[in-house]
């Protein structure tokens, strides 16, 4: 499995805001670096993921 602590750092250094979606501390975390960017959100992807999928599906269909 990759990570994608290079992607933060990069984003991190850009001024770039980061919203991770994970289970657990992430290296950002243990390293502590770009706190004011990084947004965590602590919930399994899978349901997580399925739910947003849902948001949007609903939202398309209330537009139309």
């Amino acid at each position: 499995m990759h990570s994608a602590f290079r992607l933060v750092k990069r984003s991190i250094v850009k001024d770039i805001p980061v919203a991770i979606l994970n289970v657990g501390e992430t290296r950002v975390e243990k390293e502590g670096i770009g706190r004011e960017l990084v947004t965590k959100l602590e919930s399994p992807i899978g349901e997580t993921l399925d739910r947003v999928v849902k948001l949007i599906d609903a939202e398309k269909q209330r537009l139309q």
